[in-house]
């Protein structure tokens, strides 16, 4: 299983991309401390813009995400989704799923 996030675009603050690379290593902190013992550190993907978000998937790839659009779109290319409401509620959905 892979959790796929993004940063917020570079535009959207002054101090430009290094402050994502910062935002970045927080979101890995953030999952790393709710949700270790489902993800892999290198099966964690930060990208710094959703066109980055690969729309491929197979049957079996689960996108866990914040926005109904973009699992809509990404159900409607093969793939699972669950909409992210709060931790224990994407752990609940992950273990209903096997």
């Amino acid at each position: 299983i892979y959790i796929l996030s993004r940063t917020p675009s570079h535009t959207s603050f002054a101090a430009g991309y290094g402050y994502l690379d910062v935002v970045a290593d927080e979101k890995r902190k953030w999952i790393a401390t709710h949700f270790g013992q489902y993800f892999k550190p290198e099966n964690v993907i930060i990208v710094n813009d959703s066109k980055e978000k690969v729309m491929n998937p197979g049957p079996d790839d689960i996108l866990i995400d914040d926005w109904a659009h973009t699992l809509d779109r990404w159900r409607g290319a093969g793939g699972q989704g669950i909409l992210y409401k709060s931790a224990d509620w994407v752990i609940q959905e992950l273990n209903q799923l096997g």
